[in-house]
């Protein structure tokens, strides 16, 4: 039996972790964008999608910053099995969360948008 726990995993491999990466990303991604939330989607030559998060340190203190961060890792390991493959995401953290259901949505409704 497959254990449920390695698919909820959130791997080294699937994060943008390299400054040409990040800025591969924001010179030749589609953008949407809400209140809370930027998304960057740019095409990659792998078989997986990447995730790379930005916040900036006026959002709050290191605490807050992590949540911030672990809410959207969160979305991007519930729901990356309906993305398409090979795509590298950049979300940009403009705000706080007010409630987690609600950011959730949100960053529903922006990957709806820019995977289309």
């Amino acid at each position: 039996m497959i254990s449920k726990k390695k698919k909820e995993k959130f791997n080294r491999k699937e994060r943008v972790r390299r400054r040409e990466d990040f800025q591969r990303v924001l010179r030749e991604g589609r953008r949407a964008h809400s209140g809370q939330y930027s998304l960057i989607v740019v095409e990659n030559s792998l078989d997986y999608v990447r995730l790379g998060l930005s916040i900036r340190k006026s959002i709050g203190n290191a605490v807050k910053r992590n949540y911030e961060k672990r809410l959207c890792r969160e979305f991007f390991r519930r729901e990356i099995i309906g993305l398409k493959r090979g795509f590298d995401v950049l979300i940009i953290i403009k705000h706080r969360t007010e409630s987690f259901p609600e950011s959730y949505r949100r960053l529903q409704e922006l990957f709806q948008r820019s995977l289309k």
